[in-house]
């Protein structure tokens, strides 16, 4: 399948990398920052995403969630003002993007 390998890197992004970093881009607010990079089959299937992430504004004002495309590589950044907010942010995420990978697996329009 087309999406197999966004799946596996999906897995392997929340099994290994994903950690509360302080970094020098982060602002006084939010000093906690996590970057995600996400490289989709399809240029459509990035744009699809990041439309379909950005309808909802984040539920706290302590989290801060931006998506960027280059191509079909949709990059999100999650700032937070505490670890903790981040790690609920993030999880979020990948809940949202899990249900966006099923629905284009689900419905993609190439013979299974």
């Amino acid at each position: 399948p087309p999406y197999f390998p966004v799946i596996l890197q999906l897995l392997f992004v929340q099994l290994f990398v994903v950690k509360a970093t302080m970094t020098s881009k982060a602002t006084p607010d939010r000093p906690y920052k996590c970057t995600i990079s996400l490289t989709f089959p399809k240029n459509t299937d990035a744009e699809y995403a990041k439309r379909t992430l950005e309808v909802d504004e984040e539920p706290s004002e302590k989290v801060l969630k931006t998506c960027t495309l280059r191509d079909n590589v949709m990059q999100v950044e999650i700032e937070a003002t505490e670890a903790k907010m981040l790690r609920v942010g993030v999880s979020s995420f990948y809940d949202f993007l899990r249900v966006i990978l099923l629905c284009f697996q689900e419905f993609s329009q190439e013979p299974k």
